[in-house]
C-alpha cells in the first residue's frame, strides 16, 4: 500500500467507524441505505439492539468494563450476522443492523444465538432488547421510518421483559 492508500483508509475509518466498538457508525448506516439499499431496492431487516441494565452495570463496576461489554456486544453481533449485513453503533448502548435479502428463519437463529451469547454478560446485570422490522421496497421507505418502527417493537420487548420480572 502507498502512503496515499494508507492516508484515505485512516480517514475513512475516521470518517465510518466507531472508534470504541469499530463497527460502523450513523453516518456509514445512513449512507450505506441509501447508497446500497434503496438503489437496488433490497429488501430488508432492520435491527435496533439496547443493552438493558447498561447504565447501572456501568456505574456499578466502572467505565472500563463498561466499554468492555460494548466491545463485546459489538463483537457477538458481527459474529453472528453474515458478512453482507452493516452492523452499526447508533449512539451509547444502542446498535443497529441493516441485513438485506434474508429468511425469516435465519433472522430467527441469529436472534436466538445472539441471547444465548448475553448470557456471559449475566454477572453484570446486563441483556439485550431486540426490535426489528422489515421492508420488502426500502426504495419507498426511509431509514428514519424504519428505525422508529424497529426502536418501538424493541422497547415494546423491553417493557414485558420488565412486567415478567415482576
Amino acid at each position: 500500500m502507498t502512503d496515499v492508500e494508507n492516508e484515505k483508509e485512516k480517514m475513512l475509518k475516521l470518517i465510518y467507524q466507531d472508534p470504541l466498538t469499530e463497527v460502523y457508525n450513523r453516518r456509514k448506516l445512513n449512507e450505506y441505505y441509501a447508497e446500497v439499499i434503496q438503489k437496488d431496492n433490497l429488501s430488508i431487516w432492520v435491527f435496533v439492539f439496547d443493552l438493558d441494565n447498561f447504565k447501572s452495570s456501568n456505574d456499578a463496576f466502572g467505565h472500563a468494563v463498561g466499554d468492555q461489554i460494548l466491545i463485546q456486544f459489538s463483537n457477538i453481533l458481527m459474529n453472528e450476522f453474515p458478512s453482507n449485513a452493516l452492523v452499526s453503533r447508533l449512539g451509547g448502548d444502542e446498535f443497529c443492523v441493516l441485513l438485506p435479502e434474508t429468511t425469516h428463519l435465519d433472522i430467527l437463529r441469529i436472534q436466538s444465538n445472539i441471547v444465548l451469547k448475553m448470557q456471559e454478560f449475566n454477572l453484570f446485570g446486563v441483556s439485550v432488547s431486540i426490535g426489528k422490522t422489515f421492508a420488502r421496497n426500502p426504495r419507498y421507505h426511509e431509514l428514519d421510518e424504519l428505525l422508529v418502527e424497529a426502536d418501538s417493537n424493541m422497547y415494546s420487548q423491553k417493557k414485558s421483559k420488565k412486567i415478567q420480572s415482576k
